[in-house]
């Protein structure tokens, strides 16, 4: 796939796909995507998904494990999420930062 389309253009047309086909509530938004050689990070906004603050913690790891799934060659993966519903936002969003071996 690396010679048919960059990681970034990937990253944005799968990630509302992804989903879609996991959830029937809210919209995932791919906003930003920045990787070098030797790190990279990813922000992902999901707006009208307001069930219980726990899956504000789930959904982190969640997204954790696709990118785990997408690249092998992650040596750590981290997420924060840097805006809440409940918290006040109008939506949440996470932040993913990694790192390569």
């Amino acid at each position: 796939m690396k010679y048919f389309a960059s990681p970034e253009k990937m990253f944005k047309t799968a990630v509302p796909r992804l989903w879609e086909r996991y959830y029937n509530i809210g919209s995932l938004e791919a906003i930003d995507f920045k990787r070098t050689k030797k790190d990279g990070y990813a922000v992902m906004r999901l707006k009208n998904f307001k069930l219980h603050p726990f899956y504000c913690f789930y959904l982190g790891y969640f997204f954790i494990g696709v990118f785990k799934l997408a690249e092998p060659k992650f040596k750590e993966i981290t997420v924060e999420e840097t805006k809440c519903m409940f918290r006040g936002d109008n939506f949440h969003e996470y932040l993913i930062k990694w790192t390569y071996k």
